[in-house]
């Protein structure tokens, strides 16, 4: 498999897959490589690894989320994040919710 089908591949199970815990080997397994490969690949296309990419495209999803939500009490959508990121590797520590880049700034 070529790097570019294996990123598209990639690529298309993170996304079917944000909502869910996703490791890196899964990603892996999946694309039918190694873990290794995956990291590489990501780390020299994207300049980032594959659990930062996650992060990232998580961030946009809640940022998208709030801006859709923006007319609505904004509760439920707290929750509804809070649940979806609760154990997925969003945010180790609470203080990183401001370190990690994203579309918007704290």
């Amino acid at each position: 498999m070529q790097n570019i089908d294996l990123l598209v591949l990639s690529l298309e199970f993170i996304e079917g897959h944000l909502n869910q815990s996703i490791k890196t080997i899964d990603i892996a397994n999946a694309c039918h490589c190694s873990k290794s490969t995956l990291e590489k690949l990501f780390q020299c296309v994207n300049s980032i690894s594959v659990h930062e990419y996650i992060v990232r495209r998580r961030m946009m999803l809640a940022a998208k989320m709030i801006t859709e939500q923006s007319s609505r009490s904004i509760l439920p959508l707290l929750l509804n994040l809070d649940m979806v990121t609760r154990g997925r590797g969003f945010f180790k520590k609470k203080r990183d919710l401001f370190k990690k880049p994203g579309p918007l700034n704290p």
